[in-house]
Parts: C-alpha cells; structure tokens; sequence
C-alpha cells in the first residue's frame, strides 16, 4: 500500500531550485501535482544529472502531498539527507528544509510550494527556504553547523537558560557548570547554524556573517565570565573550559573560512588592506562592517610611524629583553589577543623606568603607565616614591614582568565588562588621559553588536587624544604583522605566539 493518502481536494504547485547536480538547463523547474518522483531516470519529476551524481539512483525519492503538507519517502537503499540529518523513512517536510541526495551538501533542491484547494483559492502557503544554486559559500556557512537543528525558540530557550545558570553558578556545585557549558556549546553552534541556514539570497550573507559575528563575541564573553566564576574550582573544570574554548576556536576557524570564500577580502598578507581588516577581527572587531574611512586612516598612521625610529628602537629594545614573549604569555593566558603589547609601546616605548605627569590620579610609572590605585588593584606593590617623578626600585610597576601580569588582568577585566569584547575600545577605555571616553561607552548598550569601537566612531565621542591614541596602536599591530613590507628590516615579533 502507498505510504501516503493524497488528498483529493488539494493540489500543489512546487517549484524547485536545484543547489548542484540538477540535470536541468534552468536553475528552477515547476512542477504541478500531489506526487513528484526524484533521480536520476528521464521521467523523474526532480531530474538529476547520471554522470556527475552516481550516487543517486533512478527513482531515489518521492515527495507527495498529504493532507496540508509535503512528506518525502526516500526508496529503500537510497541515502537522503533531510537539511543536515540522514533520513530512511517518510518525513514531514517543515518551513525552511532543503534536501541533499546521495551525501550530506552534495546534489541538493530548495523547494517553494503554493498548496490549494481544487475548487477554492488558497488554502496554505509553504515556503521552503534554503540554499540557492551556485551559492557555496553559503553552504560553507551552513556546513560548520553540520548536525544542528532546532528553532529560535529553542536558540531562545537554551539563551535564557544559560543567562539563569549563570546567576547561579557561584552557589551551584561542580555538576552545575557542565549543564552550563553544554547549554552554551548547543547555543553556539545553533547561532551559526540559524543565521546561515535562514539565508536564502548571496546578498543577505554578509548581514548573517555579521550577526554570527557579534554572536560570537557574546559568547566569547559569557566563556571568559564562566571561567571567571569558576576560578580556583577542581580541575576537571578547567578541562571543560579549555574544552569549550577549543570549540569557540573551531566556530571562529569556520566562521574565517567562510569569510574568505565570501571574496569579500582578499586573503593576501602582502596587501596592506588586508592586514588591516585581519588586525581588526584580532581586536574583535567585524571586518565586514569596518567603516570605509578607516582603512584610510590607518594608513596615515603608519605614515607617521614610518617618520620615526621610535618604533624600531622600540621593538629592537623588546625583544633584546624578552619583553615580546612576557607579554605575549600573559595575554595568551588571560585569553586576550597578544598584539596587546603595541599599548605598552604607545604607553612607554617599553621604557620600564617611564614616570608620567602628576595627576589628580597620582603619576602614572612603568611599562604599562600604572596609576597608584590601579595598580595596588591588581597587585602590585607601590613604592615610597608614588609621588615624585622618580623610578623607584621598591615599585613594582617597574617591575617588567610583575607590571604585564597586572596590565593582563586589568585588560581582561576591561574586555569582558565595559569594553564589550571589544580590543579597541579597551585600547579607548585605558587612555585615562581622557576619561570621560570610558563614560560615554558605558552608556552605550551592554552588547558586542551595539558596544564596538564601529559605533563610538559613529558618535563622533572620540575626543582627539583618545582617537590618536587608539590608531598609533592599532597601526603599529598592523605594521608588526609584516614588518618588511612597511619598510623595517625585521620580522614579526609575535609571529611565534599566533595560530
């Protein structure tokens, strides 16, 4: 008996775009009926080319209408793929489902179907939005969320979930942070699973690449606040941090090789655009939004740098004494990125023995430009001399190594609070010289999307000093990703301490 009962007083009209592998000319065929059978035979109804697909056989499946829906059959022995998931029985075909033939993304249709009464006007309408032909890089999108499903609902769901565990984890024993962090790793990949999938148009990408983006950075922060609550905690906890972080480094390994099969950018280390937009992504910024006068102003910056020795008796004096390696370790330990050590070079020039200007604040000393109170804040010991312009021996903000653990720390707490996970505002928020920098983005909204340095450019807010401040860094992280094409006969300082 045939697996389906077709309604009598419905009909369907489906209209199918083939992915790969469709053996017809056009890239959309329509199709009229309740019952429809797909292979690689010339009667079939989804008609696939038997040369370039051997793994699709004559009749591989059927699709009919039953009651108000579509239902596919796969035929005994055929492989079909049902959006990311194996199927060997009769499945209801739900909003948004493609099918795949033969082998998961391999020869494929998205199918748009308009579902009527024989004697009325319409009754439903089904839209079955996928993946259209040609677009691989959407694909590739997809296929690092390969095996999750769901809803937003559900997306919704394990979010608040999350944010709840959260709350209580400090009260809550060992048991309760691996709830949390499958709840998060679901979270995750489900965001990128979602803002693929829901794509249909090659134009739109761009917008989901960055809404997976800023995802991604969210999340990035509620990592580092779980392993912050967690601190101190057994250490089979810190095996599941570090298994969580592999994860979010396999997400943002996928999510740059989408990035790179968009063509948006040319991956090219000897073009300057380039390292610039990947310096940028390092800071935890969105390349695919960067503002279109900020290439250009970066290069005006590396002009000045260019002007100068300082920046090559700078790095010439860091690496000579280890200073490249000390920071680079504890910014890779405090999960920061390491091109962090341009700040001390805008700070200091790595003098370790710099004394700023008396403040209101107290006179900032050291590599890293510690105010007194800030640095008693992350442990450093202050010395008798805090107040004269004068290194002092007994303070330990002349301490190179002592000062770039406090300064790790102290970045890190400014990257996963005020600044948003955002490198750039970090650099904005640690120019104390103006303050008032660090107030007006603490009114900005508490998100990755809405808080980046992308806005507060768009506020006009960023007072002059504060501008200047950030692109001599963020320049020299640029010159430093290829010292020699710049002009400086050396090679990248950090380039032992990058993935």
């Amino acid at each position: 008996m045939d697996p389906f009962s077709p309604s009598t007083n419905l009909t369907g009209r489906l209209s199918v775009e083939y992915m790969f592998g469709g053996a017809q000319q056009q890239a959309m065929t329509i199709l009229e009926g309740d019952y429809f059978r797909a292979g690689t035979a010339p009667d079939c109804d989804l008609l696939f080319d038997e040369t370039g697909n051997p793994e699709i056989s004559k009749y591989h499946c059927e699709i009919q209408l039953e009651g108000a829906d579509f239902w596919v059959v796969p035929k005994e022995g055929c492989r079909l793929w049902h959006n990311f998931e194996e199927i060997t029985a009769k499945t209801k075909i739900q909003n948004g489902d493609m099918l795949f033939f033969g082998k998961p993304l391999g020869a494929g249709v998205r199918l748009m179907a308009n579902i009527q009464e024989r004697k009325s006007k319409g009754l439903k309408t089904m839209v079955f939005e996928g993946v259209a032909r040609g677009q691989q890089a959407l694909v590739k999108g997809v296929q690092f969320a390969l095996g999750m499903k769901g809803q937003e609902e559900e997306l919704d769901k394990h979010t608040m979930r999350l944010h709840r565990a959260l709350e209580r984890a400090r009260k809550k024993q060992r048991q309760k942070v691996k709830q949390i962090i499958t709840l998060f790793s679901v979270a995750v990949a489900a965001v990128g699973a979602f803002a693929f999938y829901q794509t249909n148009k090659l134009g739109a990408v761009r917008g989901s690449a960055e809404k997976v983006f800023y995802q991604m950075k969210d999340y990035e922060l509620r990592i580092n606040r779980i392993e912050d609550e967690m601190m101190g905690q057994a250490d089979s906890t810190d095996v599941m941090i570090i298994d969580l972080r592999a994860q979010r480094k396999k997400l943002e390994n996928d999510y740059q090789e989408f990035v790179k099969q968009l063509g948006v950018i040319e991956q090219n280390p000897n073009d300057e655009n380039y390292l610039i937009w990947r310096v940028a992504h390092d800071f935890g910024e969105c390349e695919l939004t960067m503002p279109k006068d900020f290439v250009e102003e970066v290069k005006k910056y590396i002009a000045k740098w260019k002007t100068t020795p300082r920046y090559k008796n700078a790095i010439k004096l860091a690496i000579e004494r280890g200073y490249v390696k000390a920071v680079a370790d504890k910014m890779l330990e405090n999960n920061l990125p390491p091109q962090f050590l341009y700040l001390s070079l805008q700070e200091s020039d790595f003098d370790s023995s710099r004394c700023g200007p008396d403040t209101r604040f107290g006179i900032a000393k050291g590599a890293w430009q510690f105010i007194p109170s800030t640095a008693t804040q992350y442990g450093l010991k202050v010395g008798p001399l805090q107040k004269m312009r004068r290194t002092d021996p007994l303070d330990e903000r002349h301490h190179f190594e002592k000062a770039t653990g406090a300064a790790a720390k102290y970045i890190r707490r400014i990257y996963n609070t005020e600044a948003q996970a955002s490198g750039l505002l970090v650099m904005a928020s640690y120019n104390w010289g103006e303050n008032r920098v660090r107030g007006y983005i603490k009114k900005m909204p508490e998100n990755p999307r809405e808080r980046n340095f992308w806005k507060l450019l768009e506020s006009k807010e960023v007072p002059k000093e504060t501008h200047d401040y950030v692109f001599y860094i963020f320049s020299a992280a640029v010159i430093g990703e290829n010292p020699q094409l710049f002009g400086f006969e050396f090679d990248d300082p950090l380039k032992a301490y990058k993935n």
